[in-house]
C-alpha cells in the first residue's frame, strides 16, 4: 500500500495522473485494453 500527502491545493485530475504514475513504476506499463461489443 502506498499513501501520499499534498500540502497544497489539488487540480481536477491530479490525483488520478498521479496513481496512474505510481502504479506504472510498480506494475509496469498497463496493456492496451479495447472494449468488446459482441454486437460489433
Amino acid at each position: 500500500m502506498v499513501w501520499a500527502v499534498l500540502e497544497r491545493p489539488v487540480q481536477p485530475g491530479e490525483q488520478a495522473e498521479a496513481a496512474n504514475r505510481v502504479a506504472t513504476t510498480i506494475f509496469g506499463p498497463r496493456p492496451f485494453v479495447r472494449a468488446y461489443r459482441p454486437d460489433e
